[in-house]
């Protein structure tokens, strides 16, 4: 798998660079993705964030060090990046249990944190008689002469599964980005689900149908579990369509069933996260005993409506559906996220001390669904490139200020992306000046979010302005 192979240059880059000072950002650029996005997908991967693993590497080969050779401590510790003798002891001792001269000793027992490795393993052992599966369909060209089929509709793997059985996969993150912004995906409140018509319009952009149903008895498209059981199943079996199920919990941020083992305990999906390739010839097997309970919408794609729609003006309308989502400079949809925001960093102690998700992931994606915005419209110069500075301009707010300060804001309780909520320096979260800092940071992503909106109605409106004037002309 590319994404195995990425990992194990990005392991080795790290082991090259242990003496110097290592750029998260180029790290990212060997994974083809974020720094934010590789920092959480690392932390999932190797359970530890990646900073951690950068500290405990360097205080093993530091260990080794001073155990091989008669290096003096001082220059060791200036070797590794720290200032002073006495902070490289600091670290050494939290790491170690002991102090660098007491490592000197043969007979002190010191910790080893080795080079990570990755394993794949792969089964020639044939599935349960019960299961069903769907063969892969062969590798297709994606968005050149004609818009693809309707890739998927919201979360990453949820992307990327579907592409993969299709067989679109040049290009995993211009098609995720491009649906995700026709959907609302990028500019929703943190883990707030797409809603129902922002799926539909997206799907109906690519030429296709699709029906949704619900999981919470409230919804009018509810349906129970046994009925939707069945339903899946022969959609599988008998049409030979994978199914949709979003947010299911127990899948690394979503999942599709292309495939079903034991009666509809277990998915099958394709993928692992949204990098530009994938050459993974076997779908995964995802237990999740209780699926329906964990699934929120199940999509079917269904029939083809058979009329064409020119990909530029599918990311015209992209760009249009982003004021719809968004709102404008004088009145902002996502005010209401940012008000409770606020108001959940101000609660009272006793709150604040059992309730982290403000917190970790950048309280609830809201960063990684900014930096896709910013993608969206990188791609969008390709298509209005008369338009191209103020384009930058908005990739600049979205995928580049946001992010900075959503790293700023978490770095107020000393936490780094994709660490565990346990590691939340907690004395400071109760601190009512620093959370008063995070409610500044949390008004400059406000602030910002307002000089886009405003970004995207003038180039709507300049682009209005086109269209009246060549109308007119002819």
């Amino acid at each position: 798998m590319i994404w195995i192979k990425r990992m194990e240059k990005i392991l080795d880059y790290i082991e090259e660079h242990l003496t110097e000072a290592i750029d998260f950002d180029e790290i990212a650029k060997l994974a083809c993705c974020s720094n934010y996005n590789f920092q959480r997908v690392f932390s999932f991967c190797m359970e530890i964030p990646l900073a951690e693993y950068i500290r405990n590497r360097r205080m093993s080969t530091a260990a080794d060090e001073l155990r091989t050779s008669d290096i003096r401590i001082l220059d060791i510790a200036v070797k590794y990046g720290y200032e002073s003798q006495e902070a490289f002891s600091r670290a050494f001792m939290k790491f170690h249990g002991v102090t660098p001269k007491q490592a000197r000793n043969a007979n002190v027992k010191l910790k080893v944190c080795p080079k990570a490795t990755l394993m794949y393993k792969e089964s020639n052992k044939p599935m349960n008689a019960s299961s069903y599966f769907l063969e892969k369909k062969p590798t297709g060209e994606l968005l050149r002469n004609k818009p693809p089929s309707p890739i998927t509709l919201n979360f990453p793997v949820s992307m990327w599964s579907y592409m993969e059985y299709t067989g679109y996969n040049s290009n995993t993150m211009q098609t995720y980005t491009l649906i995700a912004a026709l959907c609302g995906d990028t500019y929703n409140a943190g883990l707030a689900l797409t809603e129902d018509y922002g799926i539909l319009t997206a799907v109906e952009q690519f030429g296709y149908k699709c029906d949704i149903y619900s999981t919470r008895q409230s919804d009018i498209n509810y349906i129970p579990e046994s009925e939707l059981r069945e339903r899946i199943i022969n959609e599988i079996i008998v049409n030979k369509r994978p199914v949709i199920a979003v947010n299911v919990v127990d899948c690394c941020f979503g999942g599709v069933i292309v495939g079903y083992k034991d009666s509809g305990e277990c998915l099958l999906n394709w993928g692992y996260f949204p990098f530009d390739f994938s050459d993974n010839p076997q779908p995964i097997i995802t237990e999740c005993r209780d699926w329906y309970g964990k699934t929120q919408k199940v999509i079917f794609i269904d029939k083809c409506l058979n009329f064409h729609v020119a990909l530029k003006q599918i990311y015209i309308n992209g760009l249009k559906k982003a004021v719809e989502y968004l709102g404008n400079a004088r009145g902002l949809k996502t005010e209401k996220f940012f008000l409770e925001w606020r108001n959940r960093l101000m609660e009272n102690e006793p709150l604040i001390s059992n309730d982290y998700s403000l917190i970790d992931p950048m309280w609830c994606d809201y960063a990684e669904k900014r930096f896709y915005a910013g993608q969206f419209m990188l791609q969008l110069k390709a298509f209005l490139p008369q338009y191209e500075t103020k384009l930058n301009q908005l990739w600049d707010i979205f995928g580049r200020k946001i992010n900075s300060l959503m790293y700023e804001y978490i770095d107020k309780v000393d936490l780094t992306p994709g660490a565990d909520c346990d590691s939340i320096n907690k004395v400071k979260l109760n601190d009512e000046t620093i959370r008063k800092e995070m409610c500044e940071i949390v008004n400059r992503c406000e602030e910002e979010e307002r000089k886009a909106a405003s970004l995207i109605s003038d180039i709507i409106t300049m682009l209005d302005l086109e269209k009246d004037l060549s109308i007119t002309e002819n």
